[in-house]
């Protein structure tokens, strides 16, 4: 029964209905007239207490229940104390009695808590409230709960080097160490492994086999980023020897069905060609609004070029520089490739070519060879921005090495003689903007991210 108390407890927390409050009082008192040591029970009406849920509010009394609940339950009671100053990563009350009763459930050899306490000293535990980072408890707590059989421990321990965050120094070797520790991996921690084997670490080569079998796996056990994975994989070629439409579309639509956007945004683009399904643009737009919706970059990106060429949605020019824009906001190289043309063209609103040569000098800062080519075309001349031709051949032989062969007209052209006017567009620059908007235009024909063969898995 004092499950059922904990249960109802839960499901209130978040509305707080003081009719349903006072029920759950009621059974809570039920339940400690037949189980008398309930240490749930008593940890409940602790909460109850303190929050003045369906009783009037009432410290004393909240921490009589409390030391009633430790003194039973012992560890674990103090660990499940400690979560209720918190819910949903969000820091409740009284961080100090938090870390206090998640230090003595850890100490008390509850494993749960140790790794708890582990992300809590490597900021992971909340979204909001954020405290010190202390790498060296974190990773204390963390090897302590492993080394007592807690596969949790070196989850995090792993999960935390992999991606170089909680005051960890990113360290490849040491995430694939930790990963092949866990006794039983699955879904996502299968993932994060398959990653590492894919593209190798230092001291170990890729095993490219091995990386596919656990994808295989990870994806069976629903893991949204395995099965993206393993639609990259089908239409890159790499299972069966041949690109496979089909499967591909089929482990992206079950990865877009697990809310992953870059997934919807997969299918979204299959579905606007008709590869490995029929053609249906309309649903297509549908998933990429969707993935747009959660800030996905690519979607950002394709339906700006879908409202500029009027492919599944209605022509528009403003439309295409708003998704452009936010694409680029975002992060997305192309997005800010293409805002930066329609910036210095005047499509879809005014003609800024200050701004337009902000977001082409950030597309080559990130490497894009587009935009090395039209950051260095803009600079060359001095157009939006006071020419540095120095800087600017850096930029055009980037380009040019990349296989873009508007950089390579431009470094053969005559140097300017004059220093650049932000209100002149030489014939050149109009040319090398012209070549670039309709090469991007054609990526239409196949709209995938960002290359039909490249396996996007690695983090960022």
């Amino acid at each position: 029964m004092e499950y059922l108390v904990f249960y109802l407890f839960s499901t209130i927390y978040p509305n707080h209905d003081f009719l349903l409050e006072v029920e759950v009082i009621g059974w809570a008192q039920k339940t400690l007239a037949v189980k008398a040591d309930s240490w749930e029970i008593m940890m409940d009406m602790a909460v109850f207490h303190h929050h003045g849920w369906g009783v009037s509010r009432n410290e004393r009394l909240a921490k009589m229940w409390e030391e009633s609940a430790l003194r039973v339950g012992g560890a674990q009671a103090a660990f499940f104390l400690s979560t209720s100053h918190a819910r949903d990563g969000v820091l409740d009350h009284d961080p100090d009695k938090l870390l206090h009763l998640l230090t003595y459930a850890a100490e008390g050899n509850y494993l749960v808590a140790q790794v708890f306490l582990g992300k809590y000293f490597a900021g992971k535990l909340f979204k909001k409230d954020p405290i010190p980072l202390n790498p060296d408890q974190s990773r204390y707590w963390l090897e302590k709960a492993f080394q007592a059989g807690e596969g949790g421990g070196a989850f995090w321990l792993g999960k935390l080097y992999y991606h170089g965050s909680g005051g960890y120094p990113r360290d490849l070797v040491e995430a694939k160490s930790w990963f092949e520790r866990i006794p039983r991996l699955h879904g996502g921690k299968k993932f994060l492994l398959a990653t590492l084997y894919w593209s190798g670490v230092p001291g170990a080569p890729p095993d490219q086999a091995k990386a596919m079998a656990l994808f295989q796996q990870a994806a069976e056990e629903k893991s949204a980023r395995a099965q993206f994975a393993m639609g990259q994989l089908h239409r890159g070629g790499y299972l069966g020897g041949k690109p496979d439409m089909t499967q591909a579309y089929l482990w992206y639509r079950k990865a877009a069905r697990n809310a992953y956007p870059p997934a919807m945004t997969m299918q979204g683009l299959m579905s606007l060609k008709g590869d490995g399904i029929l053609a249906d643009p309309k649903g297509a737009v549908s998933l990429l609004q969707a993935a747009a919706a959660e800030g996905e970059e690519n979607a950002l990106y394709w339906l700006g070029v879908m409202s500029q060429v009027g492919l599944g949605v209605d022509k528009s020019l403003s439309r295409a520089r708003t998704w452009f824009l936010r694409g680029a906001e975002a992060g997305e190289a192309r997005s800010m490739v293409k805002l930066s043309l329609d910036l210095f063209a005047g499509k879809g609103g005014a003609q800024e070519l200050p701004l337009a040569y902000h977001w082409a000098k950030k597309a080559a800062q990130s490497g894009l060879p587009q935009g090395l080519c039209w950051a260095g075309t803009l600079l060359y001349f001095g157009v939006g921005t006071p020419p540095d031709p120095e800087q600017a051949r850096v930029w055009l032989r980037q380009g040019s090495a990349a296989g873009m062969e508007p950089c390579t007209r431009v470094l053969t052209a005559a140097s300017p003689k004059t220093p650049g006017d932000t209100g002149i567009r030489p014939p050149l620059v109009e040319a090398v903007a012209a070549d670039l908007s309709k090469a991007m235009d054609g990526e239409m024909d196949h709209p995938y991210l960002p290359t039909s063969s490249h396996l996007e898995v690695l983090p960022k």
